[in-house]
């Protein structure tokens, strides 16, 4: 059913895998459209009572994928990624919605977790870093201001 991510019900819990591992679960426009879709599943099934959510290979998820954006900054693929001041709406269809969900949602960080990645981890209702997760912001390599993700995630720490 889905080609970038993999969706599996057991008893209760749906795990949704992200399922990039030669991009390292960059997020494409595509990946984007299947994981609100997946989202919504798990959502809308009675029977799940949970989501977890994970990815395979190294990386959970580095962010948006800079392959796709194109030179021109114009749409591509089901979402648009922008070069212009509309940069700032777009990112935020791949933010997960797990705040206005109804169900609580664990982040399993097993790998690399920076920029558009982070929003897991600022959203989820519990997250679980492996030993071998590790986190950064990589914005102002691509010459973006580190805004969204770095806020949340201000709020998100224990103190």
């Amino acid at each position: 059913m889905y080609e970038t991510i993999k969706y599996e019900v057991d008893g209760h819990k749906a795990t949704i895998t992200m399922n990039r591992p030669d991009a390292l679960n960059a997020l494409s426009p595509h990946m984007i459209t299947e994981l609100r879709a997946a989202y919504q599943q798990a959502e809308d099934d009675d029977n799940v009572w949970l989501m977890i959510v994970t990815a395979t290979g190294r990386a959970f998820c580095t962010g948006a994928d800079v392959k796709e954006i194109p030179g021109d900054g114009k749409v591509i693929n089901e979402r648009p990624y922008l070069s212009t001041y509309e940069q700032w709406e777009a990112p935020q269809e791949g933010t997960p919605p797990f705040r206005s969900m109804t169900k609580p949602v664990i982040v399993a960080v097993n790998g690399i977790c920076c920029g558009a990645g982070l929003d897991w981890v600022t959203t989820g209702d519990i997250v679980i870093a492996s030993e071998a997760a590790t986190f950064f912001d990589p914005h102002v390599s691509i010459g973006l201001v580190a805004a969204r993700e770095m806020v949340r995630l201000a709020k998100a720490l224990p103190r």
